[in-house]
């Protein structure tokens, strides 16, 4: 009887605790004004539109939607998806416009934010 107890507290935790690890939704890149409602946002690449340039840059840019007077920032962080590649964390404040050189490998972005924001990601 102890045994069965245990193996269903194990099956309770092994099942709540995945409910709670789900993998967050890619959105395309370029995505504009993309509304935060969840702390964590993930962007990739779809296909390259200029394959023959060698130098690109990320431009990543945050706009709030709260009433909050206080400094409202996201931590970005831009990577590459082959080769991995991590360039951040940046801190990108409200308004505030980040442009991050890359090269002309597919490429994401990770926006993490705790307040409403928008999102805007695209490449130049």
């Amino acid at each position: 009887m102890k045994k069965l107890t245990l193996l269903a507290i194990i099956i309770f935790f092994i099942g709540l605790n995945s409910s709670f690890a789900q993998t967050p939704v890619v959105n395309p890149i370029p995505s504009f004004n993309f509304p935060m409602n969840e702390p964590l946002a993930v962007f990739h690449e779809g296909k390259i539109k200029s394959a023959n340039r060698e130098k690109r840059e990320m431009d990543v840019m945050v706009t709030t939607r709260s009433t909050n007077m206080g400094s409202i920032y996201a931590t970005v962080y831009v990577f590459k998806i082959k080769p991995n590649k991590i360039l951040g964390p940046f801190i990108v404040f409200s308004g505030d416009e980040l442009e991050v050189p890359i090269d002309n490998s597919k490429w994401g972005v990770t926006v993490e934010c705790t307040d409403p924001i928008d999102v805007s990601v695209w490449t130049d």
